[in-house]
This record gives structure tokens, C-alpha cells and sequence, in this order.
């Protein structure tokens, strides 16, 4: 019966309508702890004795000295509070029995308990169910001074917990607390939990509005800082969730977790499960997801952090909009100083599905803010999936503040798999974004991560699988810092596009640098239509590039012949090619398409055969060839019966590239009656023993063998003539480098590059990576140089041949401005080699800005980069140094004196450097 019962009230949670009424407080004076026993309650409103509670009536167990109840049969109350400030309770029901509160579920005191307490009551046996779409539950206990209050309801001796009800608050001052101060709670669900939630938020109200009261919350605490007092919600067995939006941990923190929901540890191994859905059914997404979340209410001490660890289960949730790790309003600040921000989000088996993924959060921070944001996902196990639909931002950022600038996004894939549709990078975080896929982790890309202007700051890869489904020849990944590991990497194609052109080259991954085990890609799985395809790590362009050599479509590698006959001739035409898959045929005359039948088969076949041929068979025929990728068309020829001479025709010819040092074969189809006689010729002139339909020219040599060739045909009914041209190409060579240079500010750069190519070539100079506008000739100009112009550039020369790149050539752009006072005299002993370089300038006094300084040595070769936007507001930046992580000044001014402390390592005696200082720096 009980189970049948708890049923109904899963699937439809019966309601009753009701008005609620008395106040009846426990005193459990009979000592027999009986729930039903009148005797054992006071009817605060009547000042009566002798009834229990009833559906009308509100349960308060508080002061009592006897805190064990026992209820045997089914009941309905009002409301239920668990308020005592001195003991705690314990309420066992029996098999089968629910007890069912129509109204509020409250854990915590009435008032301010004067002092910090705790308490734990708990509820074990049949069935509790809270059932009333207008209320809530609150797990919260506060106090307004002293730090390490907590309510706590422990469920997990209870067979079921069922909830339908407004929201859900668990140390959060959005729900019904006694003080709203230094609030927490912990809950422990039941064995089998049911909870849906009726509260909703719009998207776009969640994302900019961190105000707002989540359908389930942890930790939201407006004032008062609940120091060490962390909360925790502890999953079941077995635990399903209908809500709209959940938050975990909303500020005032200062521990590592502020708020934590994980598998109670006593069900670990019991392979419990956590199922996440929206409001409206299985089908139904959660609208907002945060963990971590600064919220509105700023202070010297506000961070937020969060975690949900789902580690020794199973979870399945289906979510629109994840935030790990946001800050808070614009209108409020804090101050950082070792305090972050942070959402954790862990699990090793299961799916989350989820449409948009934020890992470090600083959408709503302003310029002022110094508190840092990062979210982390942490996945293990070959049986956790992530799905990403949308869009993954990573380290996203809004406004260039220090908050900004130190937020971070990590994902850890280890013998995982992660997919995702795209990722994005943080305008002002571009380094602290990052992606580890290792110990056989899988990540599956539909689109891209990252741009060019805001790459991923790391992507690491060991032993992993990449999968990248490919729609176009544009880059597929950006990053600055590509780290391999262990024995391979495996790159697979999942899907690919089929190109108008090949040989195809698609950069995969565009890196800065390759560390670790350098290249160790291997090519996976592939689909069918990239034969031969294979893997380069291209080092001109720093990238790992898939090459697709051959064209899946069908190729005609001989093409059909003329013919021309008597009345009663048997003609075949036949061609050959190849091509990925199977190939089909079908041959035309005068482009009707052929069916087999009376005296023409083959029509569907690589040969057509025409018996008895008559007048009638005469015309142009072709074939049309395909496959899954595209087609391919043969060259018309003509079919001509006749019963007299019949004058030559030329079918075939057309004109040929080849590279210098290749071959051209120049083949045509001749035909007529009688026989022709063919005759080649090279710009007008005949070439000797040149009289078959083929015409080879072996080791093609740029300028003697690119000309005109003509094939003359001729016989008794007349003569005919075609042509073709023959264009060889000489692929670039590099006869002179661009060369150093160091000139001073304000004059004019020239650098050049000499090249042998024909046709001629395109140019394209590049700074670093990026290429120059308009800079697209064998020489670059620049004009009245700046410091900003400083750096390593080289050009990118090509022709239908190839292409190659120039060296690299450091140009160092001096200031006028400046004297310099040597590190230390040449020849000087026991000088310590990271301290100091000292820049002199004849302004009166110069004043520490921001922006990017340069150290390099005489040879141009960049050795240190100091960016002092990554100052701390005391200017001063984290270091490492003897081992240890300190705060110490990258740059110090004394009057019109720049003292510049490059890292260990950098500096070597007795030599020669320049240092280059962004406009802004000083």
C-alpha cells in the first residue's frame, strides 16, 4: 500500500488545499515519544493540550527534553519545523508510513540563538513528502556575530523523500532564516529522493542578474562572513531533480567550499544516481547551473566559491547555461589578494548535457573589481561525457580589469570524452585558458576553438584522441602553448567537407610553441572520401596540418576516342577512372542519356558498344561518372558512319601545367576515314618523329619547353588542326634572406627578400604571426619606425609551384631617449646575474605606466617580455624564486631612472642588450 502511495505522489504530487491555522510545539511530556499522542503537544494558538497536529496545524519540535518520536501511521501537517536552540531531534517513522507536510519545511532556530550552534535533527524510516507548490524548505541557521552556525537534516535513514514545492534553500538568506547573517545548513537525502522545484528564471535574467533566488540554493549570504563553516548537500541512492535553476555558493566565503553537493560517502559503491532536468519534464533542460557565484554583494573579504562532485556515481543532467566561478555586480568590488571566485565541477561517470559552458565568469564585474573568477571541470573515467551544444567560454571576460586578467578556465579530460561544438577565449584572459585531455581522454571538435587574436592559452594532449569534423580549410584550433605527452596522439577526421580543388592543406592546430613530446600525431580513422590523406607538422606556418592529397571524386585517367567508320562497324567507346567508392556510369548521345536495348549496350558501364552501327548512330557522345562525392565528365567525341571518305576529327586536347622538371603528355583522339596522319608542332614548328596522338616532353624546363603545341590531322576528305598551351612553372627559391636590423626610432625600415620563381610570385609579409596589411610585395617598407614596429617578421612567397617562407629577421628599434648604464664593468666577478638593468632617460622624471617591455640580446633574439598590465595594484608581480612563489617588482623608477629586473636565468656577463619599451610603459 505504502508504495503504491508514494507513487501516486510522485507522478502527480496530490495537493490539499489548506488554511493553515494552529501552532502546536512538542513537548513530549508523556515520555512515550508517540507523534500521535495528543498529550505529547500544546496548542500554542488554543493554549489546549491533547491533539497532535493536524493538515490546518504548523509543527514546532523546540525545547523538549524528549526528542525521539515515533509515528505509526500516516499523517498530514501544515508545516514542520525543526527550531530547538538545545538538543536535537530525532523522528522515526514506521514501515510504510509517510508523513506528508502541506505547507513550509523549516530546519533552524526561531530567532537569533544569541550564539553560534548547531544542531542535527533527523527523519528516518517510510516516506517524508513536502507537497505545496508555494512553499519552500530552508536548511539554515545564522546567528548575527560568531562565525559556525549550521542547521543540519540528515534524511539518509529515511526510504524516500518526496518534494514538490517552490525552492529549496540550504544556508541561503533567500529563504526563510532566523538571521541573515553567517548562514549555513547541510542536507543528507534520503535513499530515494524526488524533488521538483515550481520557481522559474528567464535566461537572460540569470546571466545578468546574480540577485535573483535559484529554485535550489546553497550559500547565499548577503552579510556577515560564516568563516569555515562550509555546507553540503549530500546526494541519496537513488535522486531525481525537476528545477529550473540551481546555485552553489553565492559569496561570503572563506574556506575551500563554501558549498558542496556530493554522494553521501555511506552509499559509495551502492552506484547511486543523480538525474538533473528542467522544470518541465525529462525532455526539459535546466535553465541556469552556477557554481561559484560572487552574486551582488561586494567587500574587502567577498569571494564565492562552489563544488559539485559527483565522483563515485552516476550523474545525468540536462542543462542550458553552466557558470562556474563569476563575479559580482559592477556596482561592487573585491579586493583578490589570494582570494578567487570558484566553481568545481567533478564527475567520473554519466552525461552532462549542457547547451552554454562558462568556466571563469567575469560577465559582470567592472574595471574596480580585483577578485579573480576560474571554473574547473574535472572529468575521469572513460565513462563521463561532457557534451558542450553551444558554445564553451573559457576564461571569459568582459572589462580589462585585474579581476579580468587573472581569470582562468580549465578542463581536465583524463580517460574522457568531451564534445564540443565551439570554444571561445576571454578578450583580457587569453593565456589562462586551458584544455587537458590525457591517459586516453577523447575530445570531439565540431567547429573551433579559439581565434587568432584570442587564442587558447594551453592545450595539452597525452595519450589522447582528437576528433575534428572538417567544413572548410580554415584553422581548426588556435592556441598559444601545445603541449604533447605520452607515446601518441591521435588525430581523427569525424566528417569531411569534399573541396572544389586539391591537394588540400587544413591546418588543424595554429600553436606559438610545441612542448613536451613535440609532435607525436598519428592519423586515425578517416572518412572514405580522404584517401591518402596525412599529417604534417608544418614549421613554417606552426601548425600541425592535415594534407589531403587526392580528390575523392571520380578522375578520368583515359579519356574516350572518336570514331568514324562504314555502315555495319561495331564502335566501343570506353574510358577509365578512379575514385573513392563505387563508380557509376552513364554515356550520352547529343546528350540524351543511353539505355541499353536493339543494338547499343553498356549504356550504365565503363565501355559502350554500338554492333551494326547505321547513320543513325552517328553523333557526340560523352560519359558522366559519379560517386558519393561528385562527378566527372569525359571529353565529347564524335561517332561518325559514313559510307564514304570521312574528313579527320581531333577530340582531347587542352592546355597543361606542369612544375619544372615534370612531364606533359599531350594526348588527343583522332578520327576519319580514311586513317589521318597526324603531325605535332612547337610555336609553328614541326616536331620531328612527332606522329601518333600522344606527345611527351620529358623534364619540362621553364623558358625552353612552355610554348603553344598544335596537332595537325589530315587524309583525302580534308585537314584539321587544334591546340594547347604548355605553362611550366618554377616554384620559388630564396636567392636572399631579409636581413637583422637595429635602427633607431623615426627612421625607415627596409627589409627585402630576392626570389627566382616563375609565374611571378605573391607575397605576404608577417610580424610574428599575424600578417601585415597591404605588405604584399618582395619588399617591405616602413616608415618613421616606432617602438611598437620592433619584433621578428618574415614572408611568405608563392606560385601555383609551392610556397616558402624567408627567414626570421629581428628588427630592434632603438630609443633616442635613453643612456644606458651597464649591468656591471666588463671583467667584474661574483655578479649576480638576475638582478638588474638600468635605463637612464633624459626626461626629469619619468613615471611607471603600462604595457609591454622588451629585453633583447645583440644578435635580436627576444629574451625576456615583461608585461606590466599584469601588475598588482602595488605594481609588483608573482614570482618564483629559490623555490618559493613571492610578490616582487618587475620594474622600480627612482626620479628619471628605470630598474628592471628580468627573471632568473635571462642576463649573461659581458654582453650586449637593448630593451624595448611599449608606448605607455613609462
Amino acid at each position: 500500500m505504502h508504495m503504491k502511495k508514494l507513487m501516486i505522489l510522485g507522478a502527480g504530487f496530490l495537493f490539499a488545499s489548506t488554511a493553515l491555522a494552529d501552532s502546536l510545539f512538542w513537548t513530549g511530556n508523556t515520555g512515550d515519544g508517540n507523534w500521535l499522542n495528543g498529550n505529547n503537544w500544546t496548542n500554542a494558538t488554543q493554549g489546549l493540550i491533547g491533539s497532535p497536529p493536524g493538515e490546518n496545524d504548523w509543527a514546532y519540535l523546540g525545547e523538549s527534553l524528549y526528542t525521539f518520536l515515533t509515528l505509526g501511521d500516516d499523517q498530514r501537517v501544515g508545516g514542520l519545523y525543526f527550531c530547538a536552540t538545545n538538543n536535537d531531534y530525532v523522528v522515526v517513522l514506521g514501515p510504510n508510513v509517510t508523513l506528508t507536510v502541506l505547507g513550509p519545511l523549516r530546519v533552524g532556530t526561531l530567532a537569533d540563538p544569541g550564539l553560534a550552534i548547531q544542531r542535527t535533527h533527523s527523519v528516518a524510516g517510510g516516506a517524508l513528502v513536502v507537497t505545496n507548490p508555494d512553499a519552500s524548505i530552508s536548511i539554515a541557521q545564522g546567528q548575527f556575530s560568531a562565525n559556525g552556525s549550521k542547521a543540519i537534516l540528515d534524511l539518509s535513514g529515511l526510504d524516500f523523500f518526496v518534494v514538490k514545492a517552490r525552492g529549496l534553500g540550504i544556508g541561503s538568506v533567500h529563504y526563510e532564516v532566523p538571521v541573515a547573517q553567517r548562514n549555513a545548513g547541510t542536507l543528507y537525502l534520503a535513499k530515494t529522493n524526488l524533488i521538483a522545484l515550481s520557481s522559474r528564471l528567464d535566461r537572460a535574467v540569470c546571466m545578468t542578474n546574480p540577485v535573483v533566488t535559484n529554485s535550489l540554493e546553497m550559500v547565499y549570504v548577503g552579510a556577515g562572513n560564516n568563516a569555515g563553516t562550509l555546507s553540503f548537500l549530500y546526494l541519496g541512492l537513488s535522486n531525481a531533480f525537476f528545477v529550473d535553476s540551481m546555485g552553489f555558493g553565492k559569496s561570503k566565503a572563506s574556506a575551500n567550499s563554501a558549498a558542496v553537493m556530493m554522494f553521501n560517502p555511506v552509499f559509495i559503491g551502492q552506484s547511486p544516481v543523480a538525474y538533473f532536468r528542467g522544470a518541465d519534464g525529462d525532455q526539459s533542460r535546466i535553465t541556469w547551473w552556477a557554481i561559484g557565484d560572487m552574486a551582488d554583494a561586494g567587500s574587502s573579504a567577498q569571494f564565492a566559491v562552489g563544488t559539485n562532485d559527483f565522483t563515485g556515481g552516476y550523474v545525468d543532467a540536462l542543462v542550458d547555461v553552466m557558470s562556474l566561478g563569476r563575479d559580482c555586480l559592477a556596482s561592487q568590488t573585491g579586493t583578490g589578494s589570494g582570494r578567487i571566485n570558484r566553481g568545481i565541477l567533478q564527475f567520473d561517470k554519466g552525461i552532462i548535457d549542457v547547451n552554454v559552458l562558462i568556466l571563469g565568469n567575469q560577465s559582470l564585474g567592472g574595471s574596480a573589481n580585483a577578485t579573480p573568477n576560474a571554473g574547473y571541470v574535472f572529468m575521469t573515467n572513460g565513462s563521463a561525457v561532457l557534451r558542450v551544444n553551444e558554445e564553451l567560454q573559457l576564461a571569459y571576460t568582459k572589462v580589462d580589469s585585474t579581476s579580468a586578467r587573472n581569470t582562468f578556465g580549465q578542463i581536465i579530460v583524463d580517460g574522457a570524452t568531451l564534445c564540443l561544438n565551439q570554444a571561445t577565449i576571454g578578450q583580457y584572459s587569453v593565456s589562462n585558458a586551458v584544455i587537458c585531455v590525457l591517459n586516453g581522454g577523447k575530445l570531439y571538435l565540431t567547429n573551433t576553438i579559439a581565434s587568432r587574436s584570442k587564442p587558447l592559452g594551453r592545450l595539452e594532449l597525452a595519450d589522447a584522441t582528437l576528433g575534428i569534423e572538417i567544413k572548410n580549410t580554415e584553422p581548426k584550433i588556435w592556441v598559444t602553448n601545445l603541449v604533447t605527452g605520452g607515446s601518441v596522439n591521435t588525430i581523427e577526421i569525424t566528417t569531411a567537407a569534399t573541396f572544389d580543388v586539391y591537394p588540400v592543406v587544413i591546418p588543424l592546430i595554429k600553436y606559438v610553441s610545441i612542448q613536451g613530446s613535440g609532435n607525436n600525431f598519428v592519423l586515425g580513422s578517416t572518412p572514405p572520401n580522404l584517401p591518402d590523406a596525412y599529417l604534417t607538422n608544418n614549421l613554417d606556418t606552426s601548425s600541425i596540418d592535415l594534407i589531403i592529397p587526392t580528390d575523392p571524386r571520380p578522375v578520368i585517367t583515359t579519356q574516350p576516342s572518336s570514331f568514324a567508320g562504314p555502315v555495319g562497324s561495331t564502335v566501343q567507346l570506353s574510358v577509365t577512372a578512379v575514385g573513392v567508392g563505387q563508380l557509376s556510369y552513364q554515356w550520352y548521345k547529343d546528350d540524351i542519356p543511353l539505355l541499353d536495348g536493339g543494338n547499343i549496350s553498356g549504356a550504365t558501364s565503363a565501355t559502350l558498344t554500338i554492333v551494326n552501327a547505321g547513320f543513325e548512330d552517328s553523333g557526340i557522345y560523352k560519359v558522366v561518372i559519379s560517386n558519393s562525392y561528385g562527378t566527372a565528365v569525359s571529353v565529347p567525341v564524335s561517332v561518325t558512319i559514313s559510307t564514304g571518305y570521312v574528313p579527320p576529327t581531333i577530340t582531347g586536347l587542352s592546355d597543361q601545367v606542369v612544375l619544372q622538371g615534370q612531364t606533359a603528355t599531350f594526348t588527343v583522339s583522332v578520327a576519319g576515314v580514311p586513317t589521318p596522319w597526324i603531325q605535332w608542332y612547337k610555336n609553328g614548328l614541326p616536331i620531328a618523329g612527332a606522329n601518333s596522338t600522344t606527345l611527351v616532353i620529358y623534364n619540362c624546363q621553364y623558358p625552353d619547353d612552355e610554348a603553344v603545341y598544335s596537332v595537325v590531322a589530315t587524309n583525302l576528305a580534308g585537314v584539321i588542326s587544334n591546340y594547347a598551351t604548355l605553362t611550366v612553372i618554377v616554384p620559388p627559391t630564396i636567392i636572399s634572406q631579409p636581413s637583422s636590423v637595429t635602427l633607431p626610432v623615426g627612421s625607415t625600415l627596409v627589409l627585402a627578400v630576392g626570389v627566382n620563381a616563375h609565374p611571378a610570385p605573391a607575397y605576404q609579409w608577417y610580424k610574428g604571426a599575424d600578417p601585415i596589411p597591404n605588405a604584399t610585395n618582395s619588399s617591405l617598407v616602413i616608415a618613421n619606425v616606432q617602438p611598437g614596429h620592433a619584433g621578428v617578421y618574415k614572408v611568405k612567397i608563392w606560385n601555383g609551384g609551392g610556397t616558402v617562407w624567408s627567414d626570421d629577421a629581428a628588427v630592434v628599434v632603438t630609443s633616442v631617449s635613453v643612456s644606458w648604464t651597464n649591468l656591471a664593468p666588463s671583467g667584474t666577478g661574483n655578479v649576480c646575474l638576475d638582478t638588474l638593468l638600468r635605463v637612464k632617460f633624459n626626461s626629469d622624471q619619468v613615471t611607471l605606466g603600462a604595457g609591454t617591455l622588451r629585453i633583447y640580446d645583440s644578435t635580436g633574439t627576444l629574451v625576456e617580455t615583461i608585461d606590466l598590465s599584469q601588475n598588482a595594484p602595488n605594481n609588483a608581480q608573482l614570482r618564483t624564486i629559490g623555490g618559493g612563489t613571492y610578490y616582487a617588482y618587475p620594474v622600480i623608477i627612482r626620479s628619471n631612472i628605470a630598474i628592471i629586473y628580468p627573471r632568473s636565468g635571462v642576463l649573461t656577463s659581458n654582453s650586449t642588450y637593448y630593451v624595448l619599451m611599449d608606448t605607455g610603459v613609462l
